[in-house]
């Protein structure tokens, strides 16, 4: 087998594992994007009138924007592993798919965490 043969062969192996962990990613980022109109339903429900924490009004104010980065994100990665001629382009641009997806799904997270600690806290000190 030839040199260059091999060099395409790795070339669309990393591509195929890229876009893999790149789905992984996405549909963790597209999972919690779309559960924040419940859980913030679910937050009001059992804080009652205490505010909700700065990362969680953001999460629930702007999901629209971040569902958006979160679709978008795994779309351009996938796009750019399957479409790009240059192996470095292709693995950068799926490389920041993956690091946006995750960052995505970490802050929206979060929002979810902090509200769900003041309630666990509110439960403890009764």
């Amino acid at each position: 087998m030839e040199l260059e043969e091999r060099v395409r062969q790795l070339d669309r192996g990393v591509r195929a594992i890229g876009v893999v962990v790149l789905l992984f990613a996405g549909l963790f980022s597209v999972r919690t994007a779309m559960q924040a109109d419940e859980m913030e339903n679910i937050f009001r429900e059992m804080l009652g009138d205490k505010p909700l924490p700065l990362v969680s009004l953001i999460t629930f104010q702007f999901q629209g924007e971040i569902l958006a980065v979160a679709l978008l994100a795994p779309l351009a990665g996938i796009t750019a592993a399957f479409v790009g001629k240059s192996p470095r382009c292709a693995l950068y641009t799926v490389a920041a798919a993956v690091l946006v997806s995750l960052s995505v799904g970490l802050f929206m997270f979060s929002g979810y965490y902090a509200p769900m600690k003041a309630i666990i806290m509110e439960m403890n000190a009764q």
